[in-house]
């Protein structure tokens, strides 16, 4: 299914209202890393794409065939990953419009700190999370993320500036006419004239992606703490199974002997 709409956003820059929008306006689905709850096999081919710069080196054709194979059921991108690599996006799906997300830099760079914040796990939660597949997968894909953008937008040293430097990457990169530049203040008429769809009559959704992160995370704790107790239960019964198979064990050598 070929991909019509690209959000061209940094996480925090509002792409989960982004994301809702686009779904309420029938791009149904689009890609967001919390609102689908992203699959094992997807963030394995992200983190793939982040760790060998694949951006550099695959055709067209390579990104059509990711997409069909790990979001074979999906019109739309917004957030990280799929907005690290809008540019390779939009060359694949010519005739995708393209949304470039807005944010004040020191707003969005203070958000975004906080949002990284989220992924500084203690002893206890690392070791929980690494019980569970899909959890290991997000950690793995997360710290792939990280370093791609600390070697691609200079994160570290750029800080606020790493905003507008991605929003001219965009402009430079991609046919203005593609472009609606957008901020989630804006509502509705500007993003329903340039899909041309009609303005729905609810308000425009204002979605609070660090809230979502922060359950997804409890989320996941939760269904790798269950793992931990799984095996500790299994490995209590295996200790009780033992104990009694060894007193069985040494209470007939006992009688032998007596």
């Amino acid at each position: 299914m070929p991909i019509e709409v690209i959000v061209a956003g940094l996480p925090r820059s509002g792409t989960l209202s982004m994301h809702n929008a686009l779904e309420r306006l029938g791009y149904y689905k689009t890609i967001h890393t919390l609102a689908h709850r992203t699959t094992t096999e997807q963030m394995e081919a992200w983190r793939e794409i982040y760790e060998k710069h694949l951006e550099k080196t695959w055709t067209n054709d390579d990104w059509q065939k990711m997409m069909n194979t790990v979001y074979p059921d999906f019109v739309g991108t917004a957030d990280a990953p799929s907005c690290d690599f809008a540019v390779e996006l939009a060359r694949a799906y010519p005739e995708a419009k393209v949304i470039l997300l807005y944010r004040a830099p020191d707003k969005w760079y203070k958000s975004h700190q906080h949002l990284r914040a989220q992924f500084n796990l203690s002893y206890w939660e690392l070791f929980l999370i690494l019980q569970e597949k899909r959890a290991r997968s997000l950690v793995q894909m997360a710290r792939a993320e990280y370093a791609w953008w600390d070697e691609v937008y200079d994160y570290s040293n750029r800080g606020k500036d790493v905003m507008p430097f991605y929003m001219n990457k965009i402009r430079t990169n991609i046919d203005a006419k593609r472009i609606l530049e957008f901020k989630v203040q804006d509502g509705w008429e500007p993003l329903c004239k340039f899909l041309g769809k009609e303005i729905p009559e609810e308000d425009f959704p204002h979605s609070n992606d660090a809230q979502a992160l922060s359950e997804e995370r409890n989320q996941i704790k939760n269904e790798a703490l269950a793992i931990v107790v799984q095996r500790l239960k299994k490995v209590l019964i295996t200790i009780s199974m033992l104990t009694i198979v060894g007193s069985i064990y040494w209470r007939g050598l006992f009688f032998n002997w007596s």
